[in-house]
């Protein structure tokens, strides 16, 4: 794994201000959601924080396959890093309860850090490209 790649991805995430983050489950049936950034922790190694909702943490607990897209709409550049979940830990709690705040669909109650070992990276566009490694 090229680490300045995951760099050049981490920072990428910072300027756009979101990553898109897909799983799925054990019957394969896709779901995608998003973070604001990742960052590097090794040298194919990334982490993303965020407060995930219930089907990413659920497709992952049964399907550790995950991919990242990070992409700049306005330069038409981006990645996609494939990989496995190494780690999911919780980062937060929501402190109390507000039934004013319980109307409708439930929200996520923790913040959860997926430390994730990236197997590969292709480039990421809407412009014709390659999904072969360089």
């Amino acid at each position: 794994m090229n680490r300045a790649v995951l760099e050049d991805a981490a920072k990428l995430s910072v300027k756009t201000g979101h990553v898109f983050v897909a799983t799925a489950n054990e019957e394969a049936v896709p779901h995608v959601t998003a973070a604001e950034v990742l960052v590097v922790v090794g040298d194919d190694s990334i982490e993303i924080t965020e407060w995930f909702c219930p089907v990413t943490v659920a497709n992952l607990q049964v399907n550790r396959s995950i991919s990242i897209v990070v992409w700049d709409p306005a330069g038409d550049m981006g990645y996609q890093l494939l990989g496995n979940m190494e780690k999911l830990c919780d980062e937060a709690v929501v402190d109390g309860y507000s039934s004013e705040l319980d109307v409708g669909i439930p929200k996520p109650q923790v913040e959860r850090r997926i430390t994730i070992c990236v197997d590969r990276v292709l480039d990421f566009s809407v412009a014709p490209h390659s999904d072969v490694e360089e």
